[in-house]
């Protein structure tokens, strides 16, 4: 079993980096817990459709530019030589068999598949589930390549609950379990509400040319501290048996259990605190101070179609609140990363090193109250200048980070590995070299 212990300590260096890359072709399936009110209703929509709505609500001229779609971006025709994107972290499309994008939609349809009542196949995957929980994953929907997770045993058989579109729900008095369809990840999410005799779950594998190591990610579980207490759960497979252990000593009920089951995205925003501070797997992150630390973040879009020397006209980032907070003053200072394009930052010292533009203050954050969304000021002056590089193409990725600025308490925001809450979402308007000339007005007058 040499070479299951190899794997174990590859995945394991992988965790200590914080997961952090791309899987370019195929998609993960998530099964991760997040720091969020025990009852909550997941609020998510189909995000596609939303922006789509969204946009045209605002701009009744607005026409998508189908052929500029990225996975994770939308590109609108305003009118008149102007131009808007929407570009996110987690991905907006999924490439078909003809490899066009095409908007994600996890809506459930009646299953094709004996033993499964739903599938999902609009999306980067293409997902067999059962009500008990049975999971056929295909990580790339184009591809024959499956892995097969059956309901765990400590279930015990039992139907979940389908509490939304999007959310099948197991209860009892110990613990809940949730399956959450996202667009391009499932989250099994488990939250411990008291203590409990068990210190593993087990869970089977059917590997059927999808290799489980794969699609690992981070390992985690935290509690309900004001300042959580984040472990690594313990970890082993052997004979097609993951099993992953925890310990709950000084921990603070409810308890967050994270198994992470393949990220497509990435991790691409981070949070920087302390000496040498830094983590990718948070489902909130934290700007301002916390007990006498501050925290910064940056959020890395990995596609902006927007050509270079093009005229900013706008730029901004809409925050989801991930939990409420008003006490005290919280100010920022929003940079970009002065590069052609930004790479995925693997550690605090990459985070320290990196070059930015002159910033954009945002001072005095006034409170927040959880599930709300909130933008921060326009910062069209840094996102000019990036555009300006000579090295700059269509398509490269923005590192947006966010540093303290002598707050003396912290907002949240909900993160790429949040359940309940989609992560940031950056817009931008622009006007293309040679979209509008101004010509000057001349008024005749009679003799």
């Amino acid at each position: 079993m040499n070479w299951v212990k190899q794997k174990l300590n590859w995945v394991k260096n992988k965790i200590k980096r914080f997961w952090k890359w791309l899987l370019v072709g195929g998609v993960g399936i998530v099964m991760a817990a997040t720091l969020i009110p025990q009852d909550s209703i997941l609020t998510i929509q189909n995000r596609a459709d939303a922006i789509d709505q969204e946009i045209k609500s605002k701009y009744t001229n607005a026409v998508e530019i189908i052929d500029k779609r990225t996975l994770t971006g939308k590109t609108y025709n305003l009118g008149e030589g102007r131009y808007l994107l929407k570009s996110t972290i987690g991905r907006l499309h999924y490439q078909d068999s003809q490899g066009q994008f095409q908007n994600i939609d996890i809506t459930k349809r009646a299953s094709d598949l004996a033993g499964f009542e739903s599938v999902v196949d609009t999306a980067p995957y293409k997902l067999y589930i059962s009500d008990k929980g049975d999971r056929r994953i295909y990580p790339d929907r184009n591809k024959p390549e499956y892995i097969d997770l059956p309901t765990p045993d400590w279930l015990n058989g039992k139907k979940g609950t389908w509490v939304s579109d999007r959310e099948l729900k197991w209860t009892n008095p110990n613990y809940d379990v949730s399956l959450i369809l996202r667009e391009d990840r499932i989250k099994f999410l488990a939250v411990i509400k008291k203590p409990i005799s068990q210190t593993s779950f087990s869970f089977n594998v059917s590997e059927n040319g999808a290799q489980l190591f794969n699609y690992l990610g981070g390992l985690t579980y935290w509690d309900s501290s004001e300042v959580p207490v984040i472990r690594d759960l313990g970890m082993t497979y052997e004979n097609g048996t993951l099993t992953l252990s925890w310990d709950f000593s000084g921990m603070v009920y409810p308890i967050y259990v994270d198994p992470t089951f393949a990220p497509t995205a990435g991790t691409d925003d981070v949070m920087r605190w302390g000496a040498t501070e830094f983590r990718t797997t948070d489902a909130s992150i934290h700007i301002g101070l916390i007990g006498g630390t501050s925290y910064s973040s940056e959020i890395r879009f990995p596609s902006v179609n927007i050509p270079q020397g093009s005229t900013i006209n706008s730029a901004y980032i809409t925050f989801i609140c991930g939990f409420s907070g008003s006490s005290n003053t919280v100010s920022s200072t929003v940079y970009l990363e002065d590069a052609d394009d930004s790479d995925i930052i693997d550690d605090y010292s990459e985070f320290d090193a990196a070059a930015l533009t002159a910033g954009t203050a945002w001072n005095s954050i006034p409170g927040w109250t959880v599930g709300n969304p909130y933008d921060t000021p326009d910062f069209t002056a840094d996102v000019q200048t990036v555009i300006n590089r000579a090295g700059w193409v269509s398509n490269n990725a923005f590192g947006v980070f966010i540093k303290d600025a002598g707050s003396t308490a912290a907002r949240f925001y909900a993160a790429y590995n949040n359940t309940t809450y989609t992560e940031p979402v950056l817009t931008v308007t622009w006007t293309e070299p040679g979209g509008v000339v101004n010509l000057p007005v001349i008024i005749i007058e009679e003799e």
